[in-house]
Formats: structure tokens, sequence, C-alpha cells
């Protein structure tokens, strides 16, 4: 028995000495990965003013110290941007990486979940060159989840990228803004898009697929959009129960949901049912504002939409 002690003990002694080891390798790594940015100007998001003369340190993937003079290991790397203006990243809250301004970006089956992959990390990487670390994906044009295997990637380390945040479907009742109307009913496909059947047993089973796909949140039509046909933007493509059942269903899995919407009756019902964001709310009026405001619902108002739409309506035919 007392060989059997001693010889606990001198494993678990070795292990302390590896865990050890870990983390002074961890700290070594950290210093040998020092960066000093000597910024010309910083946007201090807090005091919302412009500062001179301020410096960044970052310490493997970590911004550790900010100030005129912040204590640096003596090998930090150091990089002059005295010429520049030196921001926090930027967040991009309503993303679809899938389009690309190609026309197969906004056709289910018109890219394979490879194809797809690779347009999506272009197009990340390409946002986080322009400033944005944090991107929110909220819906891609793609039946396979390949959005999910980017995040993941990046996640991982393959490859470099922004923060991503995913609810990788916009789902819809039948005829909603997710139906994909343009398919010919007596075509060689019944692909209807991105669907959900009525009921509340149906909306419950949706949230559970994608969880289980690795969804950070779950995004939902509750109305008609301004860019499909057959649906309308003042009515609510979901009854007030399933509606209900959604956000039940989503924030009983710890997650958050959103939801298209434009009119504000269907904006108004979902609010009402407690969902965390409203995407667009182009229509919305007081009474929906109100309610939004008493329950801290975010809205992304997506104004580019809007400008665009606009610009083409009058373009010369």
């Amino acid at each position: 028995m007392k060989r059997v002690h001693t010889t606990r003990r001198r494993r678990l002694i070795w292990t302390a000495f590896s865990i050890l080891g870990m983390l002074i390798s961890t700290s070594v790594k950290a210093e040998e990965e020092a960066t000093l940015l000597h910024c010309g100007r910083l946007v201090d998001v807090l005091t919302e003013e412009l500062v001179s003369g301020q410096n960044i340190l970052v310490q493997g993937n970590r911004i550790t110290a900010i100030g005129a003079n912040p204590a640096s290991p003596a090998n930090a790397k150091e990089i002059d941007l005295s010429n520049s203006t030196c921001l926090p990243g930027l967040f991009e809250t309503h993303a679809h990486l899938d389009a690309d301004g190609t026309g197969s970006a906004y056709w289910p089956g018109g890219r394979s979940s490879a194809a797809s992959g690779l347009v999506q990390l272009r197009q990340a990487q390409e946002a986080l060159k322009n400033g944005f670390t944090t991107i929110r994906s909220v819906g891609e044009f793609t039946y396979h989840p390949s959005i999910i295997d980017v995040k993941r990637a990046i996640n991982h380390g393959d490859f470099v990228g922004p923060r991503i945040y995913v609810a990788p479907n916009m789902w819809s009742a039948t005829g909603g803004h997710g139906d994909y109307n343009i398919v010919p009913t007596d075509g060689p496909t019944k692909d209807a898009g991105f669907t959900v059947p009525a009921g509340t047993g149906n909306v419950r089973e949706k949230v559970r697929e994608e969880i289980k796909l690795g969804a950070d949140w779950i995004k939902i039509a509750a109305s008609g959009g301004v860019m499909s046909s057959e649906d309308d933007v003042s009515v609510s493509g979901f009854t007030q129960q399933e509606l209900n059942t959604w956000v039940d269903e989503t924030h009983r899995y710890h997650k958050k949901i959103t939801a298209h919407v434009h009119g504000n009756k269907p904006a108004y019902m979902a609010v009402k049912a407690g969902v965390d964001a409203l995407e667009h709310g182009t229509m919305i009026e007081d009474d929906t504002i109100s309610l939004l405001k008493k329950q801290g619902t975010w809205l992304v108002p997506t104004t580019w939409v809007v400008d665009e739409i606009a610009r083409l309506c009058n373009e010369p035919n």
C-alpha cells in the first residue's frame, strides 16, 4: 500500500510540474509575442475623444494595456503608427458572408459547401482587413452550415479572421421571406427554401436542429421581405403562439434569437414574444419603439438596404 501511495504522489508531483511548465511556457510565449503600437491618435470610445500620444500593448492575442507609457517587455516588437489613427475593432452586426455580389450567392443550390466556405472565409478576411474584428452572420444562403466550419477554423487558429457569431439560416413560415417562390411548382425540384411547417412542435424541433449544428443565434422571418415575392411585410409569418415558442425554446437553450421584420404589427408581435433583436424594422411605429425600449430589445436598422433599394428604384430602366 505504501508503494502505491508513493507512486501516486510521484505522479501528482510530475503532473504539477508539467502544468507549471506549461504555464511558464505560455507566459514566455506571451512575452515573446508582445507588440507595442505607437499611435498618432487614438479613438477613446468611453470619453468620445480623439487622444494623442497613446500606445497599445498587445500580448499574445489580447490588448493588455493602453496609455502614454504602458509597461512593456524589453523584447516587445514596436510598430510605428504615429501617422495613423488607432480605433477599436468594428462590429458588423448584420452580415451575409455568402453574398459576394454574384447571382449564385442568393440561390441555395448555387454553390457546394466547399465553395461557400471559401467565399465566406474570403469575405470574413476582407472584413477584418477593413477593421471589422467581430461579425454577426445572420443567415447564409446555403442549406449546408459551411459558415459554422469557417467560424470554427478561425477560432482554432487554422486561418486568420474575425470573431464570427452565427445564425446559420433564416427560418420562415411557408410562403414567407425565407421561402423561394421562384421555384416552379412543377419543376424537377420541390426546393422550398428555409421553411418551417405550422405548429409549435415544428418550431421547437427546428431550434434544436440549429443548435445541434452549432448556432450562436436563431434567426426567423417574422414578416415578409422587401425583396421577395408573394409575402406581405405587414403580416406576421408566424402566429403569436408560434413566435412565443421560438423565443421560449431558444432561451431554454441559453441562446439568443433575432427576427427579420419590416412591418409594424409583426415587429410588435416579435418584441412582445421576447426576441432579443430585430433586423431592419423599417416601418416600426411608436408603439413598437416604446416596447423595444421597455424590454431592452436591440434594433439593427440596416439603413444600407433602404439606400440601395432607393438607388435601384431611381436607376433608369
